[in-house]
């Protein structure tokens, strides 16, 4: 009986480690970034001039040159969300014969809203880029603009982030706010009508009214504030 009983202790003290493990290995397998995010995997490719998208889900997709202004009054550089083509067998979407350049490149999924925001792609006769990335939620950028020279608000003036579609006008309490901005890590330009002794008067648009473009990291679903 005590051989008996202690073959039956061995057994389930063994069902509890191979259970324990079981789970444990099943928790690592489901963490983030594994198998949760594998349907809203993207492949970003780049041949010569033509720029692969490839996603299991049904997207929107932008390209943008890096240099691209958004604002309408003083729009400048590359802009095309209806040349991609699209391959069902490969999920796979395509832009070819792009200005020699360099791009970013906007996706966002149809039906849940998940984006995801790929930048500075080459675009040329002899150049190559592959890289992988995820559709996650957006997050929101939230500001007011202020002068580097006296902290004072920078009021009628245009918040935007060079290469995308996010731009927005401060008004006269100088606040802005950027909605669905992909995860990432931004360069937040200004440029305005007022003057502002930190930029001659009459600058290209381009030009950053504080004299240099502030960083800012978006995070899933979160909200970023601006401050200086």
């Amino acid at each position: 009986m005590k051989h008996l009983f202690r073959y039956r202790h061995c057994i389930s003290a063994t069902l509890i480690i191979e259970t324990a493990l079981f789970l444990f290995c099943t928790l690592q397998t489901a963490g983030p970034g594994n198998s949760s995010d594998t349907g809203n995997v993207v492949k970003i490719a780049a041949k010569g001039t033509s720029i692969s998208v490839t996603s299991e889900k049904k997207c929107d997709i932008t390209v943008f040159s890096t240099d691209y202004v958004p604002m309408t009054q003083f729009r400048t550089g590359f802009i095309d969300s209806s040349s991609f083509t699209f391959d069902s067998t490969l999920g796979e979407y395509l832009i070819s014969s792009l200005p020699e350049g360099r791009y970013n490149i906007l996706i966002r999924d149809r039906d849940s809203g998940l984006t995801a925001f790929i930048g500075n792609i080459p675009a040329a006769d002899d150049s190559s880029f592959i890289k992988k990335d995820t559709l996650r939620d957006p997050g929101v950028i939230e500001g007011t603009a202020k002068s580097r020279i006296d902290g004072s608000e920078l009021t009628w003036t245009y918040a935007y982030i060079p290469g995308s579609p996010y731009y927005d006008y401060t008004g006269y309490l100088g606040k802005f706010t950027f909605y669905r901005v992909p995860e990432g890590k931004y360069l937040l330009n200004f440029y305005g009508i007022q003057t502002d002794t930190s930029v001659p008067t009459g600058s290209n648009p381009a030009t950053n009214l504080t004299t240099e473009a502030d960083t800012i990291i978006v995070l899933p679903g979160g909200t970023t504030t601006f401050t200086r």
